[in-house]
C-alpha cells in the first residue's frame, strides 16, 4: 500500500526544486524484496528519487522514498514512480502531478525622475513615485538608497513600500 497513493505538488515555480515522500507499507504476510525504485512517463527527468529507504520490507513495515520536482518549463508535468519487487501486482506505480509556473519579476515606477523647482536654502520640498509590481512573482525591496552627485540634499520621509518584503 501507497500513502498517498499519488503525490500532487499543485502549482511550483519551475527552476525551484519542490519535494516530496511517498511510504511503502507491507500489509502482506510474507517479507517484501524491494530490486529498485525509478521515475519513468512523459515528464520523468522533471523528477528524481531524492532518497530511499525501500530495499526490503517484513511484514507490517514501511519505508518511504523522497522525491523532488525541478522543472524547466511551464504547465502540467506528469510522470510515475515505480517500485519493482516481488509483491503480487508487480510493478506498483504512484502517479506524480504537478504543474510548473514561471514566474517574471519586473518592476516599474510611475516616473523616472523627480525635478523641483528653485527651492531656498533650508526650505523643503516634496516628491513622490510609486512601484508597481507588473510581473507573476513577488519582488523582494530592500533599503531606499539616495544617490547622485549630492544626495545629503535630500531624504526619504513618507516610505510606505514594505522593506524586504514581498510587492
Amino acid at each position: 500500500i501507497f500513502n498517498p497513493e499519488s503525490l500532487v505538488y499543485g502549482v511550483y515555480t519551475v527552476g525551484a526544486q519542490t519535494s516530496s515522500s511517498v511510504q511503502f507499507e507491507n500489509v502482506g504476510t510474507a517479507s517484501v524484496a524491494v530490486a529498485s525504485v525509478q521515475i519513468n512517463g512523459p515528464n520523468a527527468s522533471d523528477f528524481s528519487v531524492t532518497g530511499n529507504s525501500c530495499t526490503s520490507l517484513a511484514e507490517n513495515a514501511t519505508c518511504n522514498v523522497s522525491i523532488a520536482v525541478m522543472s524547466t518549463a511551464a504547465g502540467p508535468r506528469v510522470a510515475n514512480l515505480q517500485v519493482n519487487d516481488n509483491a503480487p501486482g508487480n510493478p506498483h506505480n504512484v502517479p506524480l502531478l504537478g504543474t510548473g509556473e514561471s514566474v517574471t519579476q519586473t518592476v516599474s515606477q510611475s516616473v523616472t525622475n523627480i525635478t523641483y523647482s528653485l527651492i531656498n536654502v533650508g526650505a523643503t520640498s516634496g516628491g513622490s513615485f510609486v512601484l508597481y509590481n507588473l510581473g507573476t512573482g513577488s519582488a523582494i525591496l530592500e533599503s531606499p538608497v539616495l544617490a547622485g552627485p549630492d544626495p545629503g540634499d535630500f531624504s526619504i520621509t513618507g516610505d510606505n513600500c514594505p522593506i524586504d518584503h514581498a510587492l
